[in-house]
């Protein structure tokens, strides 16, 4: 209701008491319909924030595993690397970003035909993962990163 239609609804005998109390009710209204639009507002803003949080650390995890499976693949493709030196340098990565390597597990695939080395880190969402609101499914939801490169050739003297 504007404050024009208010004065013009109003008898013109109008107390300054009364106008005071009628101007009161109104400012009451509005400070109640202020607040409702804050909380239906945070129902609906609050979690999509926390899922725009959480699918933005998923990507991030995601980034980081794969480019720890890359520095282990890169690791392993030497003549003569062995499994520990991939495992080494994939540990080396998760521990420069914070990450806790005994939380990840590495697998490593040696491909004879081809000669492709593929490095697999995974860790399960429930134990690496942030949930302020569990938009991601955490039953057995993995985050992974995968890398494959070729061997380098032996050469021969």
């Amino acid at each position: 209701m504007s404050f024009m239609s208010i004065l013009k609804h109003s008898p013109k005998h109008l107390s300054a008491a009364a106008a005071a109390r009628r101007g009161a009710r109104l400012r009451r209204a509005r400070g109640a319909e202020v607040l409702e639009a804050t909380l239906v507002l945070s129902l609906i803003v609050f979690p999509l924030v926390c899922g725009m949080v959480e699918y933005g650390y998923f990507f991030h995890l995601q980034h980081t595993l794969t480019s720890a499976s890359r520095e282990g693949a890169r690791a392993g493709i030497n003549v003569g690397a062995s499994n520990a030196d991939v495992t080494a340098a994939v540990n080396r990565v998760l521990n420069t970003v914070g990450l806790k390597p005994a939380d990840y597990t590495t697998e490593i695939v040696l491909d004879n035909g081809t000669n492709i080395l593929t490095v697999t880190v995974k860790g399960q969402w429930s134990k690496v993962g942030i949930s302020p609101m569990p938009i991601i499914g955490v039953k057995k939801q993995y985050v992974m990163g995968r890398a494959s490169m070729k061997l380098e050739p032996q050469l021969t003297p």
